[in-house]
């Protein structure tokens, strides 16, 4: 039996939705369908980056009206972070404070035109900035995978 399916008959039984983190990671919902995200890779392996997929998780859903979009694309941001992340650094460097930095980053290259390639300013990040890399997130992000 494979990661979805294992997942899928779990989450079916239980009647939750789980999400098995890796490099592929996997979504089963309680109706026993399954997505497997392909953004991401190794740079995600490390303590906390799971509890910021969490947070991301969790701010998705209270966004969005659709919860297996919200899970998807909480998901898919998390690796796509991961992604921008190893464009211009090592693999093995990134932590889970990273993620909250090139989440808007992220965020402006899926949904907004160009991005400045994983080169994030977090010194410089000013409150105009997050605010609307804020409100661009909560106004768009069903988009992705749609509501």
């Amino acid at each position: 039996m494979n990661r979805l399916e294992a997942a899928s008959q779990f989450a079916s039984e239980q009647q939750v939705t789980v999400v098995l983190k890796g490099q592929y990671s996997v979504i089963a919902f309680p109706d026993g369908t399954g997505i497997i995200n392909t953004s991401g890779n190794g740079a995600l392996a490390k303590g906390g980056t799971g509890d910021a997929l969490t947070g991301m998780i969790l701010a998705s859903i209270l966004r969005l009206k659709n919860d297996r979009a919200a899970i998807a694309n909480a998901i898919f941001l998390h690796g796509a972070c991961a992604d921008m992340w190893i464009e211009n650094n090592a693999l093995s460097s990134m932590t889970a404070y990273d993620i909250n930095h090139l989440l808007p980053f992220v965020l402006k290259k899926i949904i907004g035109g160009t991005a400045k390639g994983g080169h994030y300013e977090s010194s410089y990040m000013d409150e105009k900035r997050n605010s609307e890399a804020s409100r661009v997130r909560t106004h768009k992000c069903g988009k992705i995978y749609g509501e």
